[in-house]
């Protein structure tokens, strides 16, 4: 029974430390989305239509990650609050 219990604590122990290395790999993503989506707004006059196109898939990839990431908010504020 002992046992059990020990091997149930170890494999939540690699589930949850799965989810959090899922999740900052998903803002690390969203980290380097984030600044090509200022690029392409700093140069959207430059690119014209294509900037507009190209913004709009960036802010949806970005949205993707953090509704899979569990967190939007959260997610959304470690993103806002990550150094450039």
């Amino acid at each position: 029974m002992r046992l059990n219990q020990i091997l149930l604590v170890a494999m939540l122990g690699v589930v949850v430390a799965s989810c959090s290395s899922e999740y900052h790999e998903r803002l690390a993503i969203a980290k380097d989305l984030k600044n090509q989506l200022v690029r392409t707004m700093n140069n959207r006059d430059l690119l014209g239509d294509i900037a507009l196109e190209e913004i709009n898939e960036i802010k949806n990839e970005i949205d993707f990650h953090a509704k899979i990431s569990g967190n939007e908010e959260l997610f959304f504020e470690e993103l806002d609050n990550l150094a450039d």
